[in-house]
């Protein structure tokens, strides 16, 4: 496989992830902005499909910021497609330690808010 074969693929890889984040954030705006510019009282179920939404663009960021080379295939296995390698994607050792921080937050967050959420003294 040639280098212009190697970037080309990169960039098509590199290329769905940015759809795929437009994407998250347009359905986040499709779904916010007509209640935000609502004069009357909003509800919770209001805003859960943008929240979702939001969850999916952070998920998006954070692969962009954290996965610095991918390698798996543009295209799903198919009657004339060829077997790939399994999927990998390749994280620096800095980018392991911000998501394993991440993971520590989020964990240390529900234990301080548990008490709280479901009723405990």
């Amino acid at each position: 496989m040639s280098s212009f074969e190697t970037s080309a693929n990169a960039i098509d890889i590199r290329n769905r992830l940015y759809r795929n984040t437009l994407f998250y954030l347009g359905t986040w705006a499709f779904h916010y902005f007509p209640f935000y510019l609502m004069s009357r009282q909003k509800f919770l179920h209001h805003y859960l499909p943008a929240h979702l939404a939001s969850a999916l663009v952070a998920g998006s960021v954070l692969n962009f910021i954290v996965v610095e080379t991918v390698n798996y295939p543009i295209s799903a296995l198919g009657p004339k497609t060829r077997m790939r390698p399994a999927i990998r994607a390749n994280m620096s050792k800095a980018a392991l330690a911000v998501t394993l921080g991440l993971i520590a937050v989020v964990i240390g967050m529900f234990l301080w808010l548990a008490p709280l959420t479901y009723g405990f003294p």
